[in-house]
């Protein structure tokens, strides 16, 4: 936010303080605001209303104007409702404002009411976002529509996002055709401050395409240029707090690569999620080289405290590493396996397990030597001898070191 300039009236009386603004002038995302229509705010013991405060941006070149109008209050009467109507507001300079640690993009309008519910505040919707974008993608257009039954804590939830009519070259476009619809009720709490009733979802999520890009939000660092799509349905049950979801999907046309070790991966799956996590039923991975890992098992989600894995996948002929030289990587190399292998463990202490799995004869793997260097990694590699024969693991002994006569 850049400069800020205000000027404002003020007015006391026994029971309200009025404030009566006379200029606004804020520079914000680039763009100036000014206000083009004013009334009294009027702020009492437990309220605050206004009949208009108009605030508007004009259009500059090819970015088309945005305005914000505010009327009514809003307090602990039911009857009292804050309207907020926005027309063409650009999301970028919201998310920008608000030091969002994931950016916007978008234009929005529409209508919000805010208002007070048991204590807790209550914001129903009448809105559209055209070019809705996370970071550099544009995901579509989003319809949304939410509203209270009068008196009640009870709502519907009403959502659209369909591939964006937006003509424009900004960022990466993504085809998105989903709808969730359903009821909910909201928590409510006592005068304490003590929540009485946790409230409830009913949702129906129908996916006929949702990009996977997602997958590099779930799992950042470990795998990018996430594509493809993932459709199904889904239920949302639970509460806000702890939503439970029951799922049935199938991954489409799915790609991805696994940077640490250089591989890219085509991908395609059956899966079912509930409370518990996600379900691979059957998943098929293609390699670069055309190998394949057949994968089924969990990726489990511990109360939503962390990820953690239980799958088995049967390998044959698949690349695990493609990687020609590292300084990072304890080992490094061109390696196919076939067998069996299981991954397991919580996302950040994983263990890959391969006790009956081979690598292939064309497979190159190099050791680095280092002039100095610390590890806690407990892991280590047993080489077959000449004849294929492989120690016995339970009998196994060390050496002192790398100079001592074998035992």
């Amino acid at each position: 936010i850049g400069p800020l300039d205000i000027t404002a009236g003020l007015a006391l009386s026994s029971d309200q303080l009025a404030i009566t603004p006379r200029r606004f002038n804020m520079r914000a995302g680039g763009n100036d605001w000014e206000l083009t229509d004013t009334s009294p705010i009027r702020i009492t013991r437990n309220s605050v209303r206004t009949s208009l405060l108009a605030f508007q941006s004009p259009s500059t070149g090819s970015i088309p104007g945005q305005r914000m109008e505010l009327r009514g209050g809003i307090s602990n009467s039911l009857s009292d409702r804050l309207l907020i109507t926005t027309d063409d507001v650009d999301l970028a300079q919201v998310s920008y404002i608000l030091s969002m640690n994931r950016s916007l993009a978008g234009r929005l309008g529409g209508e919000f009411t805010l208002s007070r519910q048991d204590g807790t505040p209550v914001v129903e919707a009448r809105a559209s976002v055209i070019g809705l974008g996370l970071d550099e993608r544009i995901l579509g257009d989003l319809v949304m529509s939410s509203s209270l039954t009068p008196g009640t804590a009870e709502g519907i939830l009403d959502l659209t996002l369909s591939p964006t009519s937006l003509d424009s070259t900004a960022g990466t476009r993504v085809r998105n055709q989903a709808k969730v619809a359903g009821t909910f009720r909201l928590p409510s709490f006592d005068a304490n401050g003590n929540r009485t009733d946790p409230g409830s979802l009913d949702l129906t999520a129908v996916l006929d395409r949702a990009d996977l890009f997602f997958f590099e939000y779930i799992f950042p660092g470990t795998v990018q240029n996430v594509t493809g799509y993932t459709a199904g349905s889904i239920h949302i049950g639970g509460n806000l707090s702890r939503p439970v979801f029951d799922a049935n999907l199938q991954i489409v046309e799915g790609r991805f690569r696994v940077p640490r070790v250089n591989l890219a991966m085509a991908l395609t799956a059956d899966v079912e999620v509930d409370r518990y996590g996600i379900h691979v039923k059957r998943a098929d991975i293609v390699g670069k080289t055309n190998g394949s890992v057949q994968l089924s098992g969990d990726i489990l989600f511990n109360d939503y405290k962390f990820f953690s894995f239980n799958l088995e996948g049967q390998l044959n002929e698949f690349q695990i590493m493609d990687v020609a030289s590292s300084r990072e990587l304890p080992f490094y190399g061109h390696i196919w396996a076939s067998g069996t292998a299981t991954l397991s463990g919580p996302l950040s202490t994983t263990v890959l397990r391969a006790t009956n799995a081979s690598a292939t004869s064309s497979s190159e793997l190099y050791i680095p030597i280092v002039e100095s260097g610390e590890s806690s990694d407990a892991g280590f590699i047993v080489f077959a001898d000449s004849t294929g024969e492989i120690p016995d693991l339970v009998t196994l002994t060390r050496r002192r070191n790398l100079l001592s006569g074998r035992p």
